[in-house]
């Protein structure tokens, strides 16, 4: 499963986001999810579609976090 973890500054009036991309789960596991990766990265974040956004740059705790969990996450962008 190739998940694909980015920052950007596209989102909250330009401030930087972080969003993940390629989970392909059903809506419930992704909610699970991302309630577990706000609660280890002590922010802010929300669902939109099939991606997770989560406010701040949070690239390094993410990929540490969906490693332990099993996924092969890449980054991507700059």
């Amino acid at each position: 499963m190739a998940v694909k973890v980015q920052k950007t500054s596209g989102g909250k009036k330009g401030k930087t986001v972080t969003v993940i991309n390629g989970l392909e789960h059903e809506n419930a596991h992704l909610r699970s999810l991302l309630k577990s990766l706000k609660r280890n990265c002590g922010t802010g974040g929300t669902l939109k579609g099939s991606s997770i956004e989560l406010q701040g740059d949070q690239v390094a705790k993410i990929m540490d976090f969906l490693r332990d969990q099993g996924y092969c996450p890449k980054r991507s962008g700059g």
